[in-house]
């Protein structure tokens, strides 16, 4: 089955956030801390969107989502 073709911003509804698999999430059960993009046919890591998550992980308390965060970001982004 082929993935959707759907972009999930930060502020993204819950129902959009349904249509997107959950390896897209840092916080999968909740579909929280989206961290990859579609493009090319394809879910891409986003420097942007783990900038992102690894400063409301930290903002909100989710202590284990902001180091894996950190983790991602120091492996794929710099």
């Amino acid at each position: 089955m082929a993935e959707p073709k759907v972009k999930v911003p930060a502020n993204a509804a819950q129902k959009e956030r349904e249509k997107v698999p959950e390896h897209v999430f840092l916080l999968p059960s909740e579909r929280k801390f989206p961290y990859k993009r579609y493009k090319n046919g394809e879910w891409v890591i986003s420097c942007a969107d783990l900038r992102d998550a690894i400063r409301l992980a930290a903002i909100h308390g989710y202590k284990s989502v902001e180091a894996k965060a950190r983790k991602l970001y120091e492996e794929h982004c710099q």
